[in-house]
């Protein structure tokens, strides 16, 4: 969050630290997601995407970009898969 950042951003580092830093913290959540994930919630996504007619991807500020990506792979993969684009904020 915002308070995290502003606290970074004040720290006294050089930028390999923070080089660094980054990359922990990155890795870090890697490693989180890789214990926390449960294998069948992923194999069940997977079943409803196939069998879904349609596919609408909705993602909104940072996530706008990657709901868009995730619409055209699955384009590209042969489903029928849309990310509306948000005007002024609402779907």
């Amino acid at each position: 969050p915002y308070s995290t950042l502003k606290s970074e951003l004040q720290a006294e580092r050089t930028l390999p630290d923070r080089i660094r830093q980054s990359i922990d913290n990155d890795a870090a959540n890697v490693q989180s997601l890789t214990t926390s994930l449960d294998i069948n919630t992923v194999i069940r996504a997977a079943q409803a995407i196939q069998n879904a007619r349609r596919i609408v991807v909705v993602g909104v500020d940072a996530a706008l970009s990657l709901s868009s990506y995730l619409a055209y792979v699955l384009r590209h993969l042969g489903f029928a898969a849309e990310s509306p684009i948000p005007s002024e904020g609402y779907l």
